[in-house]
């Protein structure tokens, strides 16, 4: 289920800014504890590179704190009405 909400995710991202995210989500069977101990689907989202200064600037103002918020509802919308 994790994998399909992270393609959900992806669709979404691809879609709205033509993002280069990884169109294979990958979960590894071990070294993260979020994702291995919860009971429900979950997927970590890079966003940026805190090393690179434009990305930086960008996620902390309040357009990109909305625009990804809504966009990760938009996702999470067209996994429930998809695979729930």
């Amino acid at each position: 289920k994790s994998k399909r909400l992270a393609t959900a995710i992806i669709n979404v991202f691809h879609e709205k800014f033509g993002s280069p995210a990884n169109e294979s989500p990958v979960q590894p069977g071990y070294g993260n504890p979020v994702l291995q101990t919860t009971g429900c689907p979950a997927v970590i989202i890079e966003a940026g590179y805190l090393t690179n200064q434009k990305d930086i600037t960008y996620l902390q103002s309040e357009d990109a704190k909305e625009l990804f918020a809504k966009n990760i509802l938009i996702a999470i919308e067209n996994y429930m009405e998809r695979w729930n």
